[in-house]
Order: structure tokens, then sequence, then C-alpha cells
């Protein structure tokens, strides 16, 4: 990945944490890595509903890029505005973030009941 990428990143992660250091500390380096993480499943949605579209097991486009909060499946990943990403956890600071309805039932629908 690119410099400008990583500089991206932990300035949101930055903005997730409204924290503002030179010199990365352990909770913005967790953070920073929640942010990959939950970006790349996130992007994994779109690959996975686009390869299933067709299927009929894709409910509703999974409702990826919709304007929910606390959710893997939101459109923003702004740390200032959608600090979830780069937590893991809801605005609660407590339960953790989640796929929405359609988009939980098409991974249930595609990969099969989680345990």
């Amino acid at each position: 990945m690119s410099r400008a990428y990583h500089l991206v990143n932990m300035e949101q992660a930055q903005w997730a944490l409204n924290l503002q250091v030179a010199q990365p500390t352990q909770d913005l380096l967790r953070a920073i890595g929640e942010g990959i993480g939950n970006n790349a499943a996130h992007e994994l949605g779109h690959q996975l509903a686009t390869g299933f579209s067709a299927s009929g097991e894709v409910v509703g486009g999974m409702g990826l890029d919709d304007g929910s909060v606390n959710t893997y499946n939101g459109a923003n990943c702004a740390g200032g505005s959608a600090p979830w990403v780069f937590t893991g956890v809801g605005t609660d600071g407590q339960t953790p973030i989640y796929w929405g309805t359609n988009a939980d039932q098409s991974f249930t629908n595609i990969l099969g009941k989680k345990n």
C-alpha cells in the first residue's frame, strides 16, 4: 500500500479516537488495524454481492453503502463521523459493530449458518 494510503488511514483513526499525536500510540495502531480490517470486510461484501447477485441469495443488494451507523455496511468510513469503523464498537462504546439485516441474511444464504 502507498504511503499516502497509510497516512490517510492514520489521520482517520486519529479523528475516530479524537487524538492528535505526531507519533503512533498503541491505541492509534490498534485503530488503524481495525479500520483496515473493517473496510476490507465492507469491500468483501461488495465482491460477494456482485458475485452472487444473479443467484437470488443476495437480499436487497446486501444494504451496502446505506446510511446505517455502527455497521460494516454503511457508506461512511470517515473517522470523525463513523468512528466505529476504527474502534470496532458502536456509538455506545461497547456494542460490537455488525452487519445490517440484508447483509447478514445474504451472508447466511451464501456462506451458510454461522456458529
